[in-house]
């Protein structure tokens, strides 16, 4: 039951997580006597784009009899200020290309953004093709942390998060143990340029499922990585401000 639960929406988790990038400075700090790296700057609003943005990601994506498909992602990132936070609505569609034929997912993500944390909240998601057809919202109680401030290499945290799946048949509800860890700075060279990154490591227990991304100031994520029954890797090829 709980296998077959997170077979359902284990790639709804990875393609919820999806957002943007750039460069950004950092330091090397001392904390109690520690070297490990801490980043500069106000917190997590630091790491949001400042306008709204536009970002497409390509990848693969391979399933567990080896057969392949090509995603285009393209993402779309409106920040919604309110007292003390900041709500982020993302909007994105993601084209599978697979061996069978063509399956388009769109989906609208909400993020709860704070002076300590950044974390996903629902998920309403359309999926068209040939793999499925059907329509889901997902619920994240309490909301799944993704970033943690301050961010130090080293640094974990643990979360129980109830996963609550809402589709034309009853409701279904999951827990979910997930384990997070700071591996510290990493430069990537991608298709917009040279950028510096913070690789953050996360492992649903109860799945054995990774997650591996890599967060930029200004504009989020620059690269993620899924790996488990189904192996995905998504990289940044464009960024851009919509035309006004």
């Amino acid at each position: 039951m709980l296998r077959g639960s997170w077979n359902l929406f284990r790639r709804f988790i990875l393609i919820s997580l999806v957002l943007v990038l750039t460069n950004y400075g950092c330091v090397v700090a001392q904390r109690e006597g520690s070297s490990r790296q801490v980043t500069s700057g106000p917190g997590l609003w630091d790491f949001l784009p400042k306008a709204p943005t536009i970002a497409i990601y390509e990848g693969t994506r391979v399933y567990p009899d080896g057969s392949t498909s090509h995603i285009t992602h393209t993402s779309y990132l409106i920040r919604i200020n309110e007292k003390g936070s900041e709500t982020l609505v993302r909007t994105y569609e993601e084209e599978e290309k697979t061996a069978l034929g063509p399956q388009l997912n769109e989906v609208t993500t909400v993020y709860e953004v704070t002076s300590g944390h950044i974390a996903l909240v629902s998920a309403n998601i359309t999926k068209r093709g040939v793999i499925a057809q059907r329509k889901e919202r997902i619920i994240y109680n309490p909301p799944w942390v993704l970033l943690q401030w301050p961010l130090r290499k080293g640094d974990t945290w643990e979360q129980k998060v109830l996963f609550r799946v809402e589709t034309e048949r009853a409701p279904e509800e999951v827990p979910a143990h997930i384990s997070s860890v700071v591996r510290g700075e990493e430069i990537l060279h991608t298709p917009v340029g040279k950028v510096r990154t913070w690789r953050i490591e996360q492992t649903v227990r109860e799945d054995k499922e990774k997650f591996i991304y890599w967060w930029a100031r200004g504009r989020w994520l620059v690269k993620w990585q899924s790996k488990g029954r189904e192996n995905t890797s998504l990289e940044i090829v464009e960024f851009k401000e919509p035309a006004r």
